[in-house]
């Protein structure tokens, strides 16, 4: 098997078509980034509206998104692991490499180790996201939105303008 395997580096051409095979095998050939996208833009909306309609400048809105991202991690973290485990063991299937093992004599429980041990940090990881950081940035999130709608003059109150507030009253800061 390791003469099959090895590469001669001497050989170029061989070396860069096979860097080429597993470069364009390695990378998705489907847009999925842009599902993650989505989930994100979709939860950055619940706070645009807030953002918006009180004068609050593009910082506060990266801000707020920022303290949105536990809970799409929270949602997209077991969908990815689970979707990377089934793509790996299929390539692993798909290229006899799993028959290859269980004739080198590698047990079934070796063979399983690797995606249990994935298995168990992506819950790990799902688990910190969903019981503190979540939490804990949903807090502060609603926060900072009642600080954001309590400074009412921030938002009605602008340097350089008149403002006419109501009939009869002309303000100029």
């Amino acid at each position: 098997i390791q003469n099959v395997l090895a590469v001669d580096t001497s050989n170029k051409a061989a070396y860069e078509n096979l860097a080429r095979l597993y470069y364009d095998r390695g990378r998705l050939k489907d847009p999925s980034y842009l599902v993650l996208a989505n989930l994100v833009v979709t939860q950055a909306l619940r706070v645009l509206d807030t953002v918006v309609a009180n004068g609050q400048t593009a910082k506060v809105f990266v801000e707020f998104s920022a303290l949105l991202l536990p809970k799409v991690i929270s949602i997209a973290l077991p969908i990815a692991a689970f979707g990377a485990t089934l793509y790996a063991m299929n390539r692993l299937f798909a290229e006899s490499e799993v028959v290859a093992m269980l004739a080198a004599g590698v047990s079934g429980l070796a063979l399983a180790r690797p995606a249990a041990i994935f298995g168990a940090l992506t819950m790990a990881a799902t688990a910190a996201s969903t019981l503190y950081f979540e939490p804990t940035a949903e807090q502060t999130l609603r926060d900072r939105v009642s600080e954001i709608r309590a400074d009412v003059a921030n938002a009605l109150i602008f340097e350089g303008r008149f403002l006419h507030p109501s009939r009869g009253l002309t303000v100029f800061v």
